[in-house]
């Protein structure tokens, strides 16, 4: 931690989406044939094939963002999606383990929220503490996994016929279902075709998941279904505690499943796309932006530095 983060980072912190919201695959960057902007590369695949990116100016913008305040992503990737991306960091930072380098390339942050709040990274390794409430609060909550999971599955076909069990069955040929996975044994979503996919049928999972304390969220080709008592907001509040329980929380997200982080936030950012915005969706202390992909995630980089930067003054005045 910088001597500034010393001074300042118990007085604020930024829980941010990652996925459309800070990093863009390339077509979800949705920048025009030609684009003077330029792109920094942030995670390949298993092959080297690249998937995300931010704005140069975006990852400038953060690594001052990191360098005063602490700065937590909060994905519903699992632990092992999420150590596939290099974030840019403050100059000197340092890193740990794989990601470890000196000149904030590669580094870590302190703290991660991954599954969706269902895993807590403390020095980049999973707290085992924290795994632990979280499995006694959906065991208390929630349906099991599997009777989701097969839910998911045994519909999902074309023409609704069973596509195999809860660890990975995938639609008949020509379906809307492609393949399906359970996240870290906490939730399961799925790949689906958008243009096939049946209104009515994920209506009707929506209504059936809610009666047994579980949330569906479409984003793009992915379709989750999440217990509700697993949230991102959980694991801040977690986060905030052991920071000595005393921070104003700013926040960032584009998806149902940022909703409880945004409303939980002294204050938040959402972009211009994404499911909260075709939704509509706002809150009182949620700024809606109108720009759209990666240029939105530099405008909330921005708009996060900005207030960073009054609270602290705020802080120090005082």
């Amino acid at each position: 931690m910088t001597e500034r983060q010393s001074r300042s980072a118990s007085a604020v912190m930024v829980a941010s989406d990652l996925d459309r919201t800070l990093i863009y695959s390339l077509r979800s960057a949705e920048l025009p044939p030609g684009s003077p902007v330029r792109l920094r590369l942030v995670e390949r695949d298993g092959e080297g094939a690249p998937l995300s990116h931010l704005t140069e100016r975006a990852a400038q913008l953060l690594a001052e963002l990191a360098r005063e305040a602490v700065f937590v992503p909060a994905t519903t990737r699992t632990v092992e999606q999420y150590r596939r991306i290099r974030l840019p960091g403050p100059a000197g930072a340092g890193g740990f383990g794989p990601a470890g380098g000196g000149d904030g390339a590669d580094w870590r942050p302190p703290y991660a929220i991954c599954a969706n709040g269902g895993r807590l990274l403390v020095a980049g390794e999973p707290d085992q503490d924290w795994a632990a409430v979280v499995a006694q609060r959906l065991a208390a909550h929630a349906a099991p996994l599997p009777e989701v999971a097969e839910r998911l599955a045994g519909r999902g076909a074309a023409g609704g016929a069973g596509c195999g069990g809860s660890g990975g069955g995938g639609g008949a040929e020509g379906g809307w279902l492609l393949r399906q996975r359970v996240a870290e044994g906490l939730f399961v979503y799925a790949i689906v075709d958008r243009e096939r996919l049946p209104a009515a049928w994920l209506d009707e999972l929506t209504a059936w998941c809610a009666e047994r304390g579980w949330t569906v969220s479409l984003q793009g080709r992915k379709l989750y279904a999440v217990p509700r008592v697993l949230t991102k907001s959980a694991a801040v509040a977690e986060v905030v505690r052991r920071q000595g329980g005393r921070a104003t929380v700013l926040a960032a997200g584009d998806s149902l499943l940022d909703a409880d982080l945004l409303l939980a936030a002294d204050h938040a950012w959402r972009p211009g796309h994404g499911e909260l915005a075709e939704r509509g969706w706002t809150g009182p202390r949620v700024t809606a932006l109108e720009q759209r992909g990666a240029l939105a995630g530099e405008q909330i980089l921005s708009a996060l530095l900005a207030r960073v930067r009054q609270l602290n003054g705020q802080a120090t005045d005082g």
